[in-house]
């Protein structure tokens, strides 16, 4: 697994561990699927230090978007989302508010 993902400019994700990479034309989005239980800065600073484009934290619920939102500032590279936002179509590409 290791030497696939460095042969895809991944460096060592392995050891990092997102729940969902994915890479389109050379850009590497991370999805961290957040129910409220884990430690979110924590997985956030993982995604910042791989180096990956893109990071999109998944809520599992709009109560745990409402209690990320609180600690969790989104910026050109971070989006927050519920689950219900992805499966409703194109949020990942509206502004964050």
């Amino acid at each position: 697994i290791r030497d696939v993902e460095r042969s895809r400019g991944l460096g060592d994700v392995y050891k990092r561990q997102v729940d969902i990479l994915a890479v389109k034309n050379g850009k590497q989005i991370a999805f961290e699927i957040e129910t409220g239980k884990s430690d979110v800065l924590r997985n956030i600073k993982k995604c910042y230090k791989a180096g990956l484009d893109r990071i999109v934290i998944v809520a599992t619920s709009a109560k745990t978007k409402n209690n990320l939102s609180k600690i969790v500032q989104a910026d050109h590279k971070l989006k927050l989302l519920s689950a219900q936002e992805i499966i409703d179509g194109d949020s990942l590409y509206k502004p964050q508010l």
